[in-house]
């Protein structure tokens, strides 16, 4: 790195390079969005082969920020018109014309937010509890990612969305299909209609783990 580069330069720079020589023809880049932190961090000696203990960062399964009506209204919810789109742009002037960008939310997709948002176990009593909540909760992800895709291909060397949503364990959903179609599928199904629209059309890439076969039909 020159001394008139900047470290945002030097890392896309390197991440291409390491990309481009996996025979890759896309890297991926996501803005900065000012989402409260949501995670319990530990020491933990995560390497089997290491008896260093690092720092790791953890959902909270049990209870989260979130709770009530109450929170949910206090809660400091991002603008994605304030974001940070630097990483895009950067990336937009000086990837080579051979790849094209990915972009994301990085710190997990709608589902994922929305539950550690609260902690799944009080996630999944409030999905019997307090199923309005739990409808505002992921309505309100779902807009902060559709207006975050909406500004993000603005940028017309963003070709596809990469969205990551853990939705299942190795048995199946972790919620139950009825919910994920009723609730979460509707938003997944606008960020496709978002991605159709533009000139020239968007791609959708999806990745959850687990077993996804009572609902891979919806998602196809």
């Amino acid at each position: 790195m020159s001394q008139h580069e900047s470290p945002e330069v030097a890392d896309i720079e390197a991440d291409i390079e390491f990309h481009w020589n996996a025979g890759y023809d896309f890297i991926r880049v996501a803005p900065t969005l000012a989402y409260t932190e949501h995670w319990v961090a530990t020491r933990h000696a995560y390497a089997a082969g290491s008896p260093e203990e690092r720092q790791r960062k953890w959902a909270m399964a049990h209870e989260g920020i979130i709770r009530t009506e109450d929170d949910f209204e206090r809660f400091p919810w991002p603008d994605p018109a304030e974001a940070t789109y630097d990483w895009i742009e950067i990336a937009s002037e000086i990837t080579p014309p051979e790849m094209q960008l990915a972009t994301s939310l990085k710190g997990g997709g709608i589902f994922e937010r929305a539950w550690m948002l609260m902690g799944f176990e009080a996630f999944s009593f409030a999905l019997l509890e307090d199923p309005d909540l739990v409808a505002r909760l992921i309505d309100r992800t779902g807009e902060i990612y559709y207006e975050f895709l909406r500004r993000a291909f603005e940028h017309n060397r963003v070709r596809f969305v990469w969205l990551g949503d853990d939705l299942a364990y190795y048995t199946g959903t972790m919620v139950s299909p009825e919910f994920l179609r009723k609730r979460l599928f509707p938003w997944y199904a606008r960020i496709a209609d978002l991605c159709r629209s533009c000139n020239p059309p968007r791609a959708f890439v999806f990745h959850s783990d687990g077993n996804l076969w009572q609902v891979i039909d919806d998602l196809v």
